[in-house]
């Protein structure tokens, strides 16, 4: 699985725990150092990118690609949406958390421009003890099943 924009990585180490090979990938490196922390405490292996998630080899397919609060630049959707179209895996699945940031309908518009098939679950979470608004979505690249959510 590919995590982009990785920041401190939990989701893609809570996937590592359960057994994925994750590639971590963040613009930042000292988030990068956290991660690799974290793995090396934990015993679990994972690849560590130090990269723009846009210019990463575009031959490369991955099976899960996972986003989490990455949808807060505007000016960016169109390339959040390339990225999960250039990088899902035939039969893949994107999962994307929107944690409401900016207005993401773009974002979303632009993933169907990309030919992506997207469905969403709002709920809410618990943050420092306040309800907060989430949107869990899933992405599936052209000819996929269509998501589940």
């Amino acid at each position: 699985m590919l995590e982009v924009g990785c920041g401190l990585g939990l989701p893609g180490i809570a996937l590592a725990r359960a057994g994925a090979a994750v590639t971590f990938v963040d613009a930042v490196a000292a988030p990068l150092a956290f991660v690799r922390a974290s793995l090396d405490a934990n015993g679990l292996a994972g690849r560590l990118r130090h990269a723009d998630f846009r210019a990463l080899d575009p031959s490369e397919r991955f099976d899960v690609v996972l986003a989490a609060e990455v949808a807060y630049d505007r000016a960016g959707f169109d390339d959040l949406a390339r990225v999960f179209a250039r990088h899902l895996a035939p039969d893949g699945l994107g999962l994307l958390a929107d944690g409401y940031r900016t207005d993401t309908r773009p974002l979303y518009r632009a993933l169907g421009r990309a030919g992506l098939a997207t469905a969403a679950l709002d709920c809410r979470v618990r943050e420092e003890g306040r309800p907060v608004p989430i949107r869990l979505v899933e992405i599936t690249a052209p000819g996929s099943p269509r998501p589940r959510a």
